[in-house]
């Protein structure tokens, strides 16, 4: 019970640190409406790179997320960086298209 107990508290400090370090990243995948195959919209999926494990699932973290408090600053770094991302997109298309050689 205490191994687990330690382990609990290794994966929170663990957490805590990935979001100072950028470890979470978000991961967008698109919602095709299947009357037209268009794309209606898109769905963050969010994983933790673990530098010593690769990446972890959600299912795996945020739940202990939750528990700890924790689910508050990863939620705010999610909507930080949805919004970095879509602020580079807007960049991206006001951008004049580059000249075409003849």
């Amino acid at each position: 019970m205490r191994e687990s107990a330690q382990a609990r508290l290794n994966v929170e400090a663990d957490l805590r640190n990935a979001i100072e370090r950028n470890e979470l990243h978000l991961l967008f995948q698109p919602i095709v409406r299947l009357e037209t195959g268009g794309v209606h919209g898109f769905e963050a999926l969010l994983r933790w790179h673990r530098p010593e494990q690769g990446v972890v699932l959600p299912a795996a973290f945020l739940p202990l997320a939750e528990q700890t408090g924790l689910i508050l600053p990863v939620g705010a770094w999610a909507l930080r960086r949805h919004a970095a991302t879509r602020d580079a997109g807007r960049t991206r298309s006001r951008r004049p298209a580059p000249c075409e050689s003849a």
